[in-house]
């Protein structure tokens, strides 16, 4: 049984054209929606716990009066590191607000000294940098956004405000490096500096800290892991192995904004896949009816040779999955090769300002995509059964008088 009509050469029937149109243009909506959400995905993701960091450990303050400072020594390290994994990393971490000016403006944002984002997740966006990000306790490195609106570039002397304990202390910076996340929320508001500068400013001993972030954890363990800490600290404090209530934070609360965002993105996917599914199965069937109606007087023939129901349509169906496999195989080539160019040349780009990143993030994940195409010949599979129905409604002495 071939797939063209006989009398016509090797031109394909127009139903088989439709078919293999429509199930690979639906493949490849699939299979682009679920590389580009799942890359949006980790993309973003990225962004906000390389900034936010997985974990984090404060001392619980009940009032802005006290001070949000402690020693990091040996017992809160090991609290830490009888719950954390291998591979776990910890970074002491010092904030202060300041006011950056120069002659002619001023920004107001966070300083952060956090040594494992700057050299890790920053380094990464850098624009415009010297020999070493933070060469010395005096060198800042801003965003470009601080950057374009103070009118900065590496190299520029600029003044650091301070408000402490009711007093203003006062930093000659310099610029030392500029970077550029997209991520404009973050980017608007953190510059990075030597944890020796905030201590100076502070007046703190050499293990004094603000904060501990922690990371290098399965994005899927953070939150148990958060929880975990947070119930050792609580122990240790009853029984005196430590002398501060710490507050365990992990980013899915502190970023909890970001996260129910990205989450409602898989809502989008499974309507996404259920709409191309029903568009390829609708595009099948109709395809499948359209070849039943070009054989009509084939069938009539094959039955009164004796071709039981089972038989005729068993013809149908080997012809229709033929189709879905023409349409899979192009459909996953087209996919997967408009996949490998953005990827590769980033040619589709996106607002920044909107969607936190400057270009279309894509991610090819094998399982997903195993199981895609698995599914897609199981329902092709379910929907033939209505023409195969068709099919053994045919009468032999009718269809051999059908023109």
């Amino acid at each position: 049984m071939r797939l063209k009509p006989e009398g016509k050469g090797r031109r394909q029937s127009p139903g088989v054209t439709i078919a293999v149109t429509g199930i690979a243009v639906a493949v490849v909506v699939m299979i682009l929606t679920l590389a580009v959400v799942s890359g949006f995905q980790n993309q973003v993701r990225q962004k906000v716990m390389g900034f936010d960091s997985q974990i984090t450990v404060k001392k619980y303050t009940t009032n802005s009066s006290e001070s949000p400072f402690f020693s990091f020594n040996d017992s809160i390290s090991g609290v830490m590191r009888s719950v954390l994994p291998e591979g776990a990393v910890l970074s002491p971490c010092i904030s202060a607000t300041t006011l950056l000016k120069t002659d002619e403006d001023y920004i107001g944002l966070q300083l952060v000294s956090d040594d494992e984002t700057l050299n890790g997740y920053i380094s990464e966006y850098l624009v415009d940098t010297g020999d070493s990000i933070l060469p010395d306790e005096k060198s800042v490195a801003i965003s470009r956004i601080t950057a374009t609106r103070l009118n900065l570039c590496r190299g520029d002397r600029i003044y650091a405000h301070f408000f402490v304990d009711g007093n203003v202390k006062t930093r000659r910076l310099t610029v030392s490096a500029v970077y550029d996340t997209s991520f404009g929320e973050r980017d608007k508001r953190i510059a990075f500096c030597d944890s020796r500068l905030l201590r100076s400013v502070y007046d703190l001993d050499a293990n004094d800290v603000e904060k501990i972030h922690i990371s290098g954890l399965q994005f899927s363990e953070i939150e148990s892991l958060a929880e975990d800490l947070q119930q050792v600290f609580v122990a240790e404090y009853y029984s005196g192995g430590v002398g501060d209530v710490y507050q365990v934070e992990s980013v899915l609360r502190t970023g909890a904004a970001y996260f129910g965002w990205l989450d409602l993105l898989d809502t989008n996917v499974v309507v996404i896949i259920i709409l191309m599914t029903v568009v390829a199965a609708f595009t099948l069937v109709s395809s499948l009816f359209i070849l039943v109606l070009e054989r009509v007087r084939m069938i009539g023939v094959l039955k009164a040779l004796g071709a039981t129901n089972g038989m005729v349509s068993r013809i149908f169906v080997y012809l229709a999955m033929r189709i879905m496999a023409y349409g899979l195989l192009i459909g996953n080539v087209s996919g997967l090769l408009l996949i490998w160019v953005q990827w590769q040349f980033r040619v589709l780009p996106l607002d920044p300002e909107a969607y936190y990143l400057s270009y279309v993030p894509v991610e090819f994940n094998f399982i997903p995509w195993i199981l895609l195409n698995v599914g897609a010949v199981l329902v092709a599979w379910l929907v033939l059964i209505l023409p195969a129905m068709v099919v053994s409604r045919i009468s032999p002495a009718t269809t051999i008088r059908y023109e």
